[in-house]
Parts: C-alpha cells; structure tokens; sequence
C-alpha cells in the first residue's frame, strides 16, 4: 500500500493532487502542531499588473501548541466574497474561467465548518473531483497510529506509517530532509521522494509564476489536460 500523510493545505499548488494521485490511502495529518504562515490558511493566485496576490481564509488566535485538528475558523463569509471577488478579475482573460469559478463557489458553498481541517479536506475532495483523481482521506485524528511527539519528525512519520501498514511512503521533496531511507527499509517500509516539475501553460498577456494555488492552473488549462499532467 502506498500511503502519503500530509497536514491540510488550503487551495495547494498542483502538485499536491499529483501526489494524491499516486497514493492508495492518504492520511490527513491532523495531530500536528498548527504551522502558521503557512499553507493552511491562505495560498497565492496571480495579480493583475504582474506578481501574485495571497487568497485565504482567517483563523481565529491560538496559542502556538494549537493542533492543526483545533484550528478554528472566524465565523463569516466576507472572506468566501472577497475570493470569489478577486477570481473575477480573470474573466476575459483565462479561458477556463467560468468553470474554474463554478467549481469555487461549489467548494465555498460547502457547510460551513467551523474549524479549518476539515474545510480544506472538503476543498481537496471537490478539486480531486473536478480532476477525476481518486481522494478518499483519512484523519489521523481518528486513528490510533499516531505515537505522538517523537525524537525527530521523521521518527514520528514514520511510526505512523508503520502502525498504518503502508509498503511505501511517498513524501514531496521539500521533506525529504526529515526522513531516514534506511529506517524506513529497516520497518520494511520502501520511502519515495516525489519531485513534482512546475507546470508550464498559457497565461496570455500575464508572466506565468510557478507553483499557485491549483486555482490558478484550472482557471488556464483544460481540465482533461490538467488531470492528464498530474495522474502519473
């Protein structure tokens, strides 16, 4: 079994879903510390006039040893406006806009949560949907195989790819620094590091920037397309 075990990324980059693609269980890790200004609560799009612009979703105050399973939402909806808000800047420009901006406000009219996790695991759901990439999470919250605190991160992934039966561990290359190949073979356990090309398509008059918000590639490519360059 090929098992992939990531913290909730809100909108993520697209290589994101290719690694979804290339797992059989993916486990939602719930039961780590909250990282803050990162990519749980907000990601990047492109910005009229050249750059990029931050969309996100606010998270109420914490302390720093809050659980990403316990990070609550501000109740309201200004910012599922303000979203929507800043896409139509794209209509006459991106030719896949209005399917792109459907399929956001179906993620946005999603019931109202009222904490951040599962709100992006119901977003992933709905893209992976759209892409015809098969999404089935788990929360590790709702298993007993995470240890808890471990000596190093990497030990922790790995006990709970253990506890989990996975056969092989797929990690995105900005982790691999964290994990030890050779522990993992010692548990039995294959590790791959996936390298993910940045996708290249046609953004008309603005300079495409690599790596947004999977937004950003289906407001401009096909999705037939899209799904073909991210199922491996």
């Amino acid at each position: 079994m090929r098992m992939a075990l990531m913290q909730p990324y809100f909108f993520p980059y697209p290589g994101h879903f290719e690694l979804i693609s290339q797992v059989d269980l993916w486990v939602v890790f719930d039961t780590a510390q909250y990282i803050r200004r990162g990519w749980m609560n907000r990601n990047r799009i492109m910005k009229l006039g050249g750059g990029w612009q931050y969309i996100n979703v606010p998270v109420q105050r914490a302390d720093r040893s809050t659980l990403t399973k316990e990070m609550a939402l501000v109740p309201g909806q200004e910012w599922k406006t303000k979203l929507v808000r800043q896409l139509e800047a794209y209509r006459e420009l991106a030719p896949n806009f209005d399917n792109a901006a459907e399929l956001v406000k179906s993620c946005l009219g999603v019931d109202d949560e009222a904490r951040l996790s599962p709100l992006n695991v119901k977003l992933l759901s709905r893209v992976c949907a759209a892409l015809e990439i098969p999404f089935e999470p788990i929360f590790l919250s709702e298993t007993t195989a995470d240890p808890g605190p471990c000596a190093s991160p990497g030990e922790r992934v790995l006990q709970i790819a253990a506890a989990m039966g996975a056969s092989t561990y797929l990690n995105p290359a900005g982790g691999a620094h964290l994990l030890d190949k050779d522990a993992f073979a010692t548990n039995g356990i294959r590790l791959e590091i996936q390298s993910f090309d940045p996708l290249i398509y046609e953004t008309g008059s603005l300079s495409l920037i690599p790596n947004l918000s999977v937004i950003d590639a289906l407001m401009w490519v096909p999705w037939e397309k899209l799904s073909n360059q991210l199922v491996k």
